[in-house]
Protein backbone atom coordinates (compact mmCIF):
# COMPACT_ATOMS: atom_id res chain seq x y z
CA UNK A 1 0.00 0.00 0.00
CA UNK A 2 1.14 3.59 -0.47
CA UNK A 3 2.65 5.26 2.49
CA UNK A 4 1.80 8.54 3.01
CA UNK A 5 4.60 10.80 2.73
CA UNK A 6 6.16 11.57 5.82
CA UNK A 7 6.98 15.36 7.01
CA UNK A 8 10.65 14.16 7.08
CA UNK A 9 10.53 13.50 3.04
CA UNK A 10 9.79 17.20 3.01
CA UNK A 11 12.76 18.27 5.28
CA UNK A 12 14.88 16.24 3.17
CA UNK A 13 14.57 18.26 -0.04
CA UNK A 14 15.12 21.02 1.76
CA UNK A 15 18.83 20.14 3.22
CA UNK A 16 20.64 22.40 1.13
CA UNK A 17 19.14 25.11 2.38
CA UNK A 18 18.96 24.30 5.88
CA UNK A 19 23.06 23.53 5.94
CA UNK A 20 23.14 26.72 4.77
CA UNK A 21 21.55 28.28 7.44
CA UNK A 22 23.19 26.31 10.04
CA UNK A 23 26.28 27.43 8.28
CA UNK A 24 25.97 30.79 8.62
CA UNK A 25 23.75 31.44 11.60
CA UNK A 26 26.50 30.98 14.02
CA UNK A 27 25.82 28.99 16.72
CA UNK A 28 22.67 29.86 18.46
CA UNK A 29 19.29 29.77 16.52
CA UNK A 30 15.70 29.45 16.80
CA UNK A 31 13.47 27.07 15.04
CA UNK A 32 11.48 30.28 13.91
CA UNK A 33 14.64 31.66 12.19
CA UNK A 34 15.17 28.69 10.70
CA UNK A 35 11.42 27.77 9.22
CA UNK A 36 11.58 31.47 7.43
CA UNK A 37 14.80 31.19 5.94
CA UNK A 38 13.57 27.81 4.68
CA UNK A 39 9.88 29.19 3.70
CA UNK A 40 8.13 26.27 5.95
CA UNK A 41 6.62 29.16 8.85
CA UNK A 42 4.11 27.01 9.49
CA UNK A 43 6.16 23.89 10.14
CA UNK A 44 5.39 22.13 13.06
CA UNK A 45 8.37 22.99 15.27
CA UNK A 46 8.60 19.27 17.03
CA UNK A 47 8.78 17.66 13.96
CA UNK A 48 11.77 19.65 12.68
CA UNK A 49 13.20 19.55 16.19
CA UNK A 50 13.62 15.67 15.62
CA UNK A 51 14.64 15.99 12.27
CA UNK A 52 17.69 18.51 12.92
CA UNK A 53 18.29 16.09 15.75
CA UNK A 54 18.33 12.56 14.00
CA UNK A 55 20.13 13.98 10.94
CA UNK A 56 22.95 15.08 13.45
CA UNK A 57 22.58 18.90 12.64
CA UNK A 58 21.84 20.93 15.99
CA UNK A 59 21.93 20.13 19.82
CA UNK A 60 18.75 21.99 21.78
CA UNK A 61 18.72 22.38 25.66
CA UNK A 62 15.54 22.96 27.75
CA UNK A 63 15.99 26.69 28.91
CA UNK A 64 13.98 28.04 31.76
CA UNK A 65 13.56 31.37 30.39
CA UNK A 66 12.37 30.94 27.15
CA UNK A 67 9.62 28.23 26.32
CA UNK A 68 11.32 27.12 22.67
CA UNK A 69 14.33 26.58 24.46
CA UNK A 70 17.89 27.08 22.77
CA UNK A 71 19.21 25.39 20.01
CA UNK A 72 22.93 24.66 18.91
CA UNK A 73 24.30 24.68 15.34
CA UNK A 74 26.99 21.81 15.62
CA UNK A 75 28.80 23.49 12.24
CA UNK A 76 28.61 26.37 14.65
CA UNK A 77 29.74 25.02 17.81
CA UNK A 78 32.39 22.86 16.14
CA UNK A 79 33.77 25.13 13.55
CA UNK A 80 36.92 26.83 14.61
CA UNK A 81 37.68 24.40 17.67
CA UNK A 82 40.87 22.85 18.04
CA UNK A 83 41.99 19.37 19.15
CA UNK A 84 45.05 17.28 19.47
CA UNK A 85 46.74 14.27 18.28
CA UNK A 86 49.20 11.77 19.31
CA UNK A 87 51.42 10.39 16.09
CA UNK A 88 51.35 6.49 16.29
CA UNK A 89 54.77 4.69 15.31
CA UNK A 90 53.22 3.15 12.72
CA UNK A 91 52.83 6.83 11.18
CA UNK A 92 55.86 8.23 11.55
CA UNK A 93 57.70 5.36 10.39
CA UNK A 94 55.49 5.44 7.29
CA UNK A 95 55.41 9.08 6.81
CA UNK A 96 51.68 9.01 6.94
CA UNK A 97 48.29 10.18 9.04
CA UNK A 98 45.55 7.67 9.24
CA UNK A 99 42.63 10.08 11.32
CA UNK A 100 40.44 7.19 12.24
CA UNK A 101 38.61 7.47 16.04
CA UNK A 102 40.97 10.43 16.50
CA UNK A 103 38.76 12.17 14.08
CA UNK A 104 34.80 10.48 15.02
CA UNK A 105 34.03 13.41 17.37
CA UNK A 106 34.32 15.94 14.82
CA UNK A 107 32.73 14.92 11.71
CA UNK A 108 29.34 15.17 10.68
CA UNK A 109 27.18 12.53 10.26
CA UNK A 110 26.79 12.32 6.76
CA UNK A 111 30.89 11.92 6.25
CA UNK A 112 33.33 9.26 6.23
CA UNK A 113 36.83 9.80 7.74
CA UNK A 114 38.77 9.21 4.39
CA UNK A 115 36.08 11.89 2.86
CA UNK A 116 38.01 14.24 5.24
CA UNK A 117 39.97 17.25 3.76
CA UNK A 118 43.39 18.09 5.57
CA UNK A 119 45.52 21.25 5.01
CA UNK A 120 48.52 22.34 6.24
CA UNK A 121 49.81 25.81 5.71
CA UNK A 122 46.96 26.50 3.60
CA UNK A 123 47.41 23.70 1.19
CA UNK A 124 45.19 20.40 1.03
CA UNK A 125 47.46 17.18 2.01
CA UNK A 126 47.11 14.49 -0.84
CA UNK A 127 46.26 11.12 0.33
CA UNK A 128 47.70 7.89 -1.24
CA UNK A 129 46.56 4.05 -0.69
CA UNK A 130 48.53 1.87 1.80
CA UNK A 131 48.00 -1.14 2.95
CA UNK A 132 47.90 -2.89 6.45
CA UNK A 133 46.45 -6.01 8.54
CA UNK A 134 43.08 -5.57 9.98
CA UNK A 135 44.29 -5.91 13.46
CA UNK A 136 46.66 -3.06 12.80
CA UNK A 137 43.53 -1.14 11.28
CA UNK A 138 41.55 -1.80 14.40
CA UNK A 139 44.13 0.54 17.09
CA UNK A 140 43.68 3.59 14.26
CA UNK A 141 40.01 2.79 14.58
CA UNK A 142 39.65 1.72 18.45
CA UNK A 143 36.20 3.11 18.42
CA UNK A 144 34.78 1.39 15.88
CA UNK A 145 33.06 -1.66 15.99
CA UNK A 146 33.91 -4.98 13.66
CA UNK A 147 31.27 -3.86 11.25
CA UNK A 148 31.43 -0.62 11.37
CA UNK A 149 34.89 -0.90 10.14
CA UNK A 150 34.45 -3.57 7.66
CA UNK A 151 32.22 -1.17 5.97
CA UNK A 152 34.07 2.18 6.47
CA UNK A 153 36.68 -0.01 4.68
CA UNK A 154 34.76 -1.15 2.18
CA UNK A 155 33.34 2.68 1.71
CA UNK A 156 36.98 3.41 1.19
CA UNK A 157 38.25 1.17 -1.83
CA UNK A 158 36.16 -1.19 -3.23
CA UNK A 159 38.92 -3.75 -3.36
CA UNK A 160 38.15 -4.04 0.36
CA UNK A 161 35.02 -5.55 -0.77
CA UNK A 162 36.49 -8.43 -2.58
CA UNK A 163 39.19 -9.46 0.26
CA UNK A 164 36.52 -9.74 3.02
CA UNK A 165 35.01 -11.92 0.59
CA UNK A 166 37.79 -14.04 0.05
CA UNK A 167 38.15 -14.21 4.12
CA UNK A 168 34.84 -15.78 4.85
CA UNK A 169 35.75 -18.69 2.40
CA UNK A 170 39.45 -18.89 4.26
CA UNK A 171 40.63 -16.78 6.97
CA UNK A 172 44.34 -15.72 6.43
CA UNK A 173 45.59 -13.14 8.86
CA UNK A 174 48.08 -12.19 6.69
CA UNK A 175 45.73 -10.64 4.92
CA UNK A 176 46.02 -6.85 3.89
CA UNK A 177 43.30 -4.01 3.10
CA UNK A 178 43.64 -0.67 0.98
CA UNK A 179 42.96 2.36 3.70
CA UNK A 180 43.24 6.30 3.05
CA UNK A 181 46.21 7.97 4.57
CA UNK A 182 47.69 11.57 4.31
CA UNK A 183 51.21 12.14 3.26
CA UNK A 184 52.45 14.02 6.35
CA UNK A 185 56.48 13.48 4.79
CA UNK A 186 56.07 17.32 4.19
CA UNK A 187 54.12 18.18 7.68
CA UNK A 188 56.94 15.96 10.08
CA UNK A 189 59.81 17.34 8.42
CA UNK A 190 59.05 21.19 8.81
CA UNK A 191 58.04 20.60 12.21
CA UNK A 192 60.39 18.81 13.66
CA UNK A 193 58.36 17.64 16.56
CA UNK A 194 59.91 15.96 19.99
CA UNK A 195 58.80 12.12 20.62
CA UNK A 196 55.91 11.50 21.61
CA UNK A 197 54.74 13.57 18.14
CA UNK A 198 51.90 15.50 19.48
CA UNK A 199 50.20 18.46 16.96
CA UNK A 200 46.93 20.23 17.25
CA UNK A 201 44.57 20.53 14.53
CA UNK A 202 41.98 23.36 13.65
CA UNK A 203 38.78 22.06 12.50
CA UNK A 204 38.34 24.63 9.65
CA UNK A 205 34.77 23.53 8.10
CA UNK A 206 32.67 21.21 10.03
CA UNK A 207 30.59 20.31 7.63
CA UNK A 208 32.61 19.76 4.86
CA UNK A 209 34.70 18.18 7.09
CA UNK A 210 37.77 20.17 6.38
CA UNK A 211 40.49 20.34 9.29
CA UNK A 212 43.78 22.03 9.38
CA UNK A 213 47.16 20.49 11.23
CA UNK A 214 48.52 23.34 13.06
CA UNK A 215 52.62 24.22 12.71
CA UNK A 216 52.37 25.27 17.02
CA UNK A 217 54.17 23.07 19.32
CA UNK A 218 53.18 23.19 23.03
CA UNK A 219 54.47 21.23 25.86
CA UNK A 220 51.96 18.38 26.93
CA UNK A 221 52.51 18.55 31.03
CA UNK A 222 51.75 15.43 32.81
CA UNK A 223 49.39 17.39 35.46
CA UNK A 224 47.48 18.75 32.37
CA UNK A 225 47.33 15.26 30.84
CA UNK A 226 45.73 13.73 34.27
CA UNK A 227 43.72 17.17 34.83
CA UNK A 228 42.77 16.97 30.75
CA UNK A 229 41.55 13.14 31.35
CA UNK A 230 38.99 13.54 34.65
CA UNK A 231 37.14 16.39 32.94
CA UNK A 232 36.80 14.30 29.38
CA UNK A 233 35.81 11.13 31.52
CA UNK A 234 33.16 13.30 33.04
CA UNK A 235 31.85 14.93 29.93
CA UNK A 236 31.24 11.59 28.38
CA UNK A 237 29.54 10.14 31.26
CA UNK A 238 27.25 12.89 31.12
CA UNK A 239 26.93 12.32 27.47
CA UNK A 240 26.14 9.19 28.20
CA UNK A 241 23.39 9.85 30.87
CA UNK A 242 21.96 12.37 28.82
CA UNK A 243 21.45 11.00 25.22
CA UNK A 244 19.36 7.98 24.54
CA UNK A 245 20.64 4.50 24.46
CA UNK A 246 20.45 4.16 21.13
CA UNK A 247 23.17 6.99 20.56
CA UNK A 248 26.41 6.03 18.43
CA UNK A 249 29.96 6.32 19.71
CA UNK A 250 30.25 9.64 17.52
CA UNK A 251 26.66 10.87 19.00
CA UNK A 252 28.54 10.29 22.33
CA UNK A 253 31.85 11.37 21.82
CA UNK A 254 30.71 14.61 19.83
CA UNK A 255 27.85 15.94 22.73
CA UNK A 256 30.79 14.75 25.76
CA UNK A 257 32.90 17.46 24.03
CA UNK A 258 29.83 19.76 23.42
CA UNK A 259 29.34 19.23 27.20
CA UNK A 260 32.69 20.23 28.18
CA UNK A 261 33.99 22.72 25.73
CA UNK A 262 36.36 24.62 26.91
CA UNK A 263 37.39 22.56 29.02
CA UNK A 264 38.10 19.96 26.57
CA UNK A 265 38.98 22.48 23.88
CA UNK A 266 42.16 24.62 25.11
CA UNK A 267 45.41 24.36 24.68
CA UNK A 268 46.18 22.19 27.56
CA UNK A 269 43.82 19.55 25.97
CA UNK A 270 45.18 15.94 25.66
CA UNK A 271 44.89 13.88 23.21
CA UNK A 272 41.74 11.66 22.79
CA UNK A 273 43.87 8.69 21.61
CA UNK A 274 46.19 8.70 24.67
CA UNK A 275 42.76 8.35 27.36
CA UNK A 276 41.59 5.38 25.43
CA UNK A 277 45.16 3.88 25.55
CA UNK A 278 46.40 4.41 29.32
CA UNK A 279 42.61 4.14 31.05
CA UNK A 280 40.07 1.20 30.70
CA UNK A 281 36.80 3.20 31.54
CA UNK A 282 34.94 3.51 27.94
CA UNK A 283 35.06 1.09 25.55
CA UNK A 284 33.08 -1.23 22.79
CA UNK A 285 31.27 -4.15 24.26
CA UNK A 286 28.83 -6.97 23.14
CA UNK A 287 25.07 -4.92 23.02
CA UNK A 288 22.56 -7.92 22.44
CA UNK A 289 23.53 -8.96 19.15
CA UNK A 290 25.45 -5.27 18.27
CA UNK A 291 28.40 -3.45 19.80
CA UNK A 292 27.99 -0.59 21.95
CA UNK A 293 30.31 2.58 23.17
CA UNK A 294 29.78 2.51 26.89
CA UNK A 295 31.31 2.57 30.27
CA UNK A 296 32.87 -0.99 30.89
CA UNK A 297 32.89 -1.71 34.13
CA UNK A 298 28.67 -0.90 34.22
CA UNK A 299 25.74 -3.82 32.77
CA UNK A 300 23.68 -2.53 30.12
CA UNK A 301 20.00 -1.99 31.25
CA UNK A 302 17.40 -4.01 30.24
CA UNK A 303 15.12 -2.89 28.21
CA UNK A 304 11.65 -2.24 29.29
CA UNK A 305 9.44 -3.57 26.76
CA UNK A 306 9.70 -6.67 24.36
CA UNK A 307 9.99 -4.54 21.28
CA UNK A 308 9.99 -0.69 20.27
CA UNK A 309 7.21 0.59 17.98
CA UNK A 310 8.82 2.55 14.93
CA UNK A 311 7.80 5.96 13.94
CA UNK A 312 4.29 5.96 12.78
CA UNK A 313 1.72 7.76 11.00
CA UNK A 314 -0.93 5.45 9.86
CA UNK A 315 -4.23 4.16 11.15
CA UNK A 316 -2.78 1.14 10.91
CA UNK A 317 -0.01 1.67 13.20
CA UNK A 318 -1.67 3.66 15.02
CA UNK A 319 -3.54 0.70 16.14
CA UNK A 320 -1.08 -1.70 16.80
CA UNK A 321 0.64 0.50 18.58
CA UNK A 322 -2.05 1.37 21.23
CA UNK A 323 -2.77 -2.40 21.33
CA UNK A 324 1.34 -3.07 21.97
CA UNK A 325 1.54 -5.28 19.32
CA UNK A 326 4.65 -6.16 17.11
CA UNK A 327 3.14 -5.56 13.87
CA UNK A 328 3.23 -2.39 11.14
CA UNK A 329 1.79 -1.32 7.80
CA UNK A 330 4.63 -2.76 6.04
CA UNK A 331 4.71 -6.08 8.30
CA UNK A 332 1.20 -6.34 6.61
CA UNK A 333 1.91 -5.59 3.31
CA UNK A 334 5.09 -7.98 3.42
CA UNK A 335 2.37 -10.96 4.59
CA UNK A 336 -0.48 -9.92 1.23
CA UNK A 337 2.87 -10.09 -1.45
CA UNK A 338 4.15 -13.26 0.62
CA UNK A 339 0.11 -14.72 0.03
CA UNK A 340 -0.28 -13.50 -3.29
CA UNK A 341 2.79 -14.83 -4.58
CA UNK A 342 2.32 -18.20 -3.53
CA UNK A 343 -1.74 -18.17 -4.42
CA UNK A 344 -1.63 -15.88 -7.45
CA UNK A 345 -4.49 -17.54 -9.63
CA UNK A 346 -6.92 -17.92 -6.93
CA UNK A 347 -6.19 -14.86 -5.49
CA UNK A 348 -10.47 -13.41 -6.14
CA UNK A 349 -11.53 -16.62 -4.54
CA UNK A 350 -12.78 -15.61 -1.34
CA UNK A 351 -12.00 -18.68 0.43
CA UNK A 352 -8.28 -17.89 -0.09
CA UNK A 353 -8.81 -14.54 0.97
CA UNK A 354 -10.64 -15.64 4.00
CA UNK A 355 -7.63 -18.32 4.87
CA UNK A 356 -5.00 -15.44 4.63
CA UNK A 357 -7.11 -12.88 6.95
CA UNK A 358 -7.58 -16.41 9.62
CA UNK A 359 -3.63 -17.06 9.48
CA UNK A 360 -2.71 -13.04 9.59
CA UNK A 361 -5.51 -12.58 12.58
CA UNK A 362 -4.10 -15.99 14.64
CA UNK A 363 -0.73 -14.24 14.90
CA UNK A 364 -1.51 -10.31 15.12
CA UNK A 365 -4.69 -10.99 17.37
CA UNK A 366 -4.00 -14.21 19.46
CA UNK A 367 -7.22 -15.18 21.72
CA UNK A 368 -5.95 -14.73 24.63
CA UNK A 369 -5.84 -11.17 24.54
CA UNK A 370 -8.57 -8.85 26.40
CA UNK A 371 -11.40 -7.37 24.29
CA UNK A 372 -10.31 -9.85 21.38
CA UNK A 373 -13.37 -9.81 19.52
CA UNK A 374 -13.35 -6.12 19.05
CA UNK A 375 -9.58 -5.94 18.75
CA UNK A 376 -10.29 -8.84 15.70
CA UNK A 377 -12.64 -7.12 13.95
CA UNK A 378 -10.56 -3.67 13.71
CA UNK A 379 -7.36 -5.87 12.38
CA UNK A 380 -9.65 -7.41 10.12
CA UNK A 381 -10.35 -4.56 8.24
CA UNK A 382 -6.98 -3.35 7.95
CA UNK A 383 -6.12 -6.79 6.68
CA UNK A 384 -9.35 -6.72 4.26
CA UNK A 385 -8.04 -3.13 3.18
CA UNK A 386 -4.17 -3.99 1.92
CA UNK A 387 -5.25 -7.60 0.61
CA UNK A 388 -7.89 -5.58 -1.81
CA UNK A 389 -5.34 -3.23 -2.73
CA UNK A 390 -2.36 -5.59 -3.60
CA UNK A 391 -4.53 -8.14 -5.31
CA UNK A 392 -5.72 -5.77 -8.14
CA UNK A 393 -1.80 -4.99 -8.85
CA UNK A 394 0.76 -7.92 -7.24
CA UNK A 395 2.03 -9.34 -10.73
CA UNK A 396 4.70 -12.11 -10.31
CA UNK A 397 5.83 -11.73 -13.27
CA UNK A 398 6.72 -8.44 -13.15
CA UNK A 399 8.09 -9.17 -9.39
CA UNK A 400 10.87 -6.80 -8.16
CA UNK A 401 13.68 -9.67 -7.61
CA UNK A 402 12.97 -9.30 -3.70
CA UNK A 403 10.18 -12.40 -3.84
CA UNK A 404 12.66 -14.81 -2.27
CA UNK A 405 13.84 -12.54 0.58
CA UNK A 406 9.92 -11.21 1.47
CA UNK A 407 9.25 -14.85 1.88
CA UNK A 408 12.26 -15.81 4.04
CA UNK A 409 11.47 -12.32 5.82
CA UNK A 410 7.87 -13.49 6.31
CA UNK A 411 8.67 -16.63 7.83
CA UNK A 412 10.44 -15.72 9.83
CA UNK A 413 8.52 -12.89 11.53
CA UNK A 414 5.93 -15.96 11.83
CA UNK A 415 8.32 -17.86 14.42
CA UNK A 416 9.03 -14.36 16.08
CA UNK A 417 5.61 -13.22 16.58
CA UNK A 418 4.26 -17.12 17.93
CA UNK A 419 7.45 -16.80 20.46
CA UNK A 420 6.09 -13.75 21.00
CA UNK A 421 2.83 -14.81 21.45
CA UNK A 422 3.96 -17.29 23.95
CA UNK A 423 5.77 -15.02 26.18
CA UNK A 424 2.90 -12.30 25.97
CA UNK A 425 0.26 -15.08 27.13
CA UNK A 426 2.67 -15.89 30.49
CA UNK A 427 2.28 -12.07 31.22
CA UNK A 428 6.70 -12.27 31.07
CA UNK A 429 8.62 -9.12 30.97
CA UNK A 430 12.19 -7.86 29.94
CA UNK A 431 13.45 -7.94 33.28
CA UNK A 432 12.29 -10.97 34.50
CA UNK A 433 15.42 -12.09 32.32
CA UNK A 434 19.39 -11.85 33.55
CA UNK A 435 21.90 -11.05 30.76
CA UNK A 436 21.08 -9.58 27.45
CA UNK A 437 18.14 -12.28 26.01
CA UNK A 438 15.48 -9.67 26.08
CA UNK A 439 18.04 -6.90 24.50
CA UNK A 440 18.15 -9.18 21.83
CA UNK A 441 14.91 -9.70 21.19
CA UNK A 442 14.02 -6.01 21.01
CA UNK A 443 16.86 -5.96 18.71
CA UNK A 444 15.51 -8.34 16.45
CA UNK A 445 11.95 -6.99 16.39
CA UNK A 446 13.73 -3.76 14.89
CA UNK A 447 15.29 -5.28 12.39
CA UNK A 448 12.53 -7.00 11.20
CA UNK A 449 10.40 -3.82 10.88
CA UNK A 450 13.44 -1.98 9.07
CA UNK A 451 13.45 -4.99 6.82
CA UNK A 452 9.79 -5.08 6.13
CA UNK A 453 9.65 -1.37 5.47
CA UNK A 454 12.75 -1.36 2.98
CA UNK A 455 11.13 -4.99 1.42
CA UNK A 456 7.43 -3.75 0.90
CA UNK A 457 8.74 -0.27 -0.54
CA UNK A 458 12.10 -1.43 -2.86
CA UNK A 459 12.78 0.63 -5.77
CA UNK A 460 14.81 -0.37 -8.69
CA UNK A 461 18.41 1.31 -7.26
CA UNK A 462 17.56 -0.88 -3.74
CA UNK A 463 18.30 -4.07 -5.59
CA UNK A 464 22.07 -4.49 -4.78
CA UNK A 465 21.05 -4.52 -1.07
CA UNK A 466 18.52 -7.71 -1.54
CA UNK A 467 21.60 -9.62 -0.71
CA UNK A 468 23.34 -7.83 1.52
CA UNK A 469 19.97 -7.92 3.69
CA UNK A 470 19.48 -11.82 3.07
CA UNK A 471 22.38 -12.90 4.70
CA UNK A 472 22.24 -10.51 7.51
CA UNK A 473 18.39 -12.31 7.90
CA UNK A 474 20.30 -15.42 7.61
CA UNK A 475 22.84 -14.74 10.47
CA UNK A 476 20.00 -13.09 12.49
CA UNK A 477 18.06 -16.57 12.51
CA UNK A 478 20.93 -18.10 14.05
CA UNK A 479 21.37 -15.56 16.66
CA UNK A 480 17.29 -16.00 17.41
CA UNK A 481 17.82 -19.14 17.79
CA UNK A 482 19.96 -19.30 20.29
CA UNK A 483 18.19 -16.63 21.99
CA UNK A 484 15.24 -18.68 22.19
CA UNK A 485 16.72 -21.54 23.46
CA UNK A 486 18.65 -19.44 26.39
CA UNK A 487 15.13 -18.10 27.29
CA UNK A 488 13.17 -21.43 27.29
CA UNK A 489 15.94 -22.70 29.19
CA UNK A 490 15.10 -19.75 31.53
CA UNK A 491 11.56 -20.75 31.38
CA UNK A 492 12.26 -24.06 32.65
CA UNK A 493 14.68 -22.72 35.35
CA UNK A 494 11.71 -20.53 36.45
CA UNK A 495 8.95 -23.27 36.28
CA UNK A 496 10.85 -25.35 38.29
CA UNK A 497 11.20 -23.44 41.57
Amino acid sequence: MLKCRTMFDRLETLLPEINLFLKNVGEAFTLEDLKNFIGLKNFDDSNLGVFLISLSLAYFFPDPDSDSGVWISKHGFFTGKKFSVQISDTEDEMKIFIPGSRFLPFLPADKYVHEAKLFYEGKEIPKRRVYLSFDRLSSFYFLYTESDLSNVLCEDYEENVETFSGLHDSFNPEARFAVSAWDFSAVFDKCNFNYPMRLFVHIKDWSGAEFEILKERHEFLEENISNWFDLFEAAVRSSLKILPMESTTQDILSFAYFLGEDALFNENSAPMELFFERKDVFGVIPYGIEEKFWVLDEPIAVPANWFYYPYNETKEDNFFNSINRPVTEAVIDCFVLDFLSSNYMARFDDEVKGLFIKESLDLFIPEFMNNHKTLSSKCKTYLEMHYDYWVNLYNPFKDDGSKDLRSDLVDFYKNLIVFFNELDERKLKTSDFDGQSALMICQIFDKVFQWTEFVSSIEAEDYNFIEVISMSLENLSYVYTDVKVEIINKLSALTKT
